[in-house]
């Protein structure tokens, strides 16, 4: 406590600094703000011997020596008015239009308080404690104190991530090359430490990702398509080395190869035809070889010519080779059925006293087909007649017949496609 009693206008003043730091400045080197204030309180009392504590508003100045007595002046600030409350009142130094500075702290071993009240300077000065100096003791890097907390003054281990304040830590905080894979654990970064899209071209080096980085992988899963969109680009499928399977497009047309059979397993041109086994295919479906159907085929209105039996051996026309294990309607077809001449009747034609038997049967168009011609074929007998044979409908042709022994018929139908 310092005490002036000069007369009964003046007044004592009892100070303490207080060690507190506000954080507001430039930065340290550990990227922290360096105080360019400090706290102070005081105790003001009148001059009696009861040392009454003061209640008023008082005009006060701070400065900053480098001595006791006399030297320079570091640092200066006015407060235009104080209010004191029981005989106390607190500052911030610096936050009154001057700030700090750090520079106040270099290069001197001692700093002293001047403090003037309403106009009159309390002497002695006061000394300055460690405040000011932990102060200096965290400039920024820049200074004459650069580079004062390096890796011999942090011990290994001691700044874990839960130390480090999220994006602490930047591109401007890191020399190039300064992280490589040596300071990273096996699998430390994971996808949760990286945010969607943050890495894209910009962070991948030409080159950086190529043939060798990819080469003796297994497989690849996309979950989008693959596109090849450089010029001549094409897929290649190897085996022992030996291109296998080669797809690609040139000039809009696409290929599918087989390279070691040197065969076009298939191949799409400009208008939309497709071809197997020919590199320019002449139709909408061009195929050089035989074609196999295990099932149904439908040729449109394609030729074919059917032996009178009706069976299903084909002559083609206009096709090389079809080869249906199924049913084929290609076109044009023929078809029978058998039908029994047994119905005894009294008399039908003039045979003399010859029984007569008669008997009709229609032969029907497959599904799609309607007829458009038939005939009737009897089997033998001595005295045999044709009665009916006619077409029933759009999809049927019929037959009857009377012979002088019970037997059996066949009716036939020419049926083909008419129409789409």
């Amino acid at each position: 406590m310092i005490e002036r009693r000069p007369s009964a206008a003046r007044a004592a003043l009892a100070v303490a600094l207080v060690v507190a730091l506000a954080r507001a400045g430039s930065l340290d080197a550990l990227g922290q703000t360096v105080p360019s204030v400090m706290n102070y309180q005081g105790r003001l009392t009148d001059n009696t011997p009861q040392q009454t504590p003061i209640n008023l508003s008082l005009p006060m100045a701070f400065a900053i020596y480098d001595s006791s007595l006399g030297g320079t002046s570091l640092w200066t600030e006015s407060w235009p008015a104080v209010t004191v409350v029981n005989g106390i009142f607190s500052v911030l130094l610096g936050s009154s239009g001057s700030p700090i500075p750090t520079s106040v702290f270099t290069g001197g071993t001692g700093r002293y308080l001047e403090i003037a009240i309403n106009g009159e300077t309390l002497t002695p000065r006061q000394q300055l404690g460690a405040a000011g100096w932990a102060a200096r003791a965290e400039t920024a890097a820049g200074t004459d104190c650069a580079d004062c907390i390096g890796s011999p003054q942090v011990a290994d281990g001691s700044i874990s991530g839960a130390d480090i304040a999220p994006d602490a830590i930047g591109a401007g905080h890191l020399a190039s090359g300064s992280v490589g894979s040596s300071e990273m654990a096996t699998a430390s970064v994971t996808a949760s430490k990286i945010a969607a899209s943050a890495v894209d071209a910009t962070h991948i080096a030409a080159d950086a990702v190529g043939n060798l980085e990819l080469n003796g992988a297994d497989q690849f899963t996309f979950n989008g398509g693959v596109i090849f969109e450089a010029s001549g680009a094409e897929f290649v499928s190897r085996s022992g080395g030996t291109p296998k399977l080669e797809w690609w497009a040139d000039s809009g047309i696409s290929y599918l190869y087989h390279r070691p059979a040197a065969t076009y397993l298939l191949v799409n041109d400009t208008t939309g035809n497709w071809g197997i086994d020919v590199s320019t295919p002449l139709d909408r479906f061009h195929v050089i070889g035989s074609v196999r159907a295990n099932a149904f085929v439908d040729t449109g209105n394609a030729a074919f010519l059917l032996d009178p039996a009706g069976t299903s051996n084909l002559s083609a026309v206009n096709v090389a080779s079809v080869d249906v294990s199924g049913t084929s309607f290609i076109g044009w077809e023929s078809v029978s059925t058998t039908y029994a001449v047994d119905t005894l009747v009294s008399s039908c034609h003039s045979h003399g006293g010859l029984a007569c038997y008669v008997g009709s049967g229609c032969a029907t168009c497959s599904a799609g087909k309607v007829v458009i011609g038939g005939g009737c074929y009897a089997s033998s007998a001595r005295y045999a007649s044709i009665s009916g044979n006619y077409p029933l409908g759009t999809t049927q042709w019929c037959c009857e017949s009377s012979y002088d022994i019970s037997g059996t018929d066949n009716a036939y139908a020419i049926c083909a496609r008419v129409g789409n």
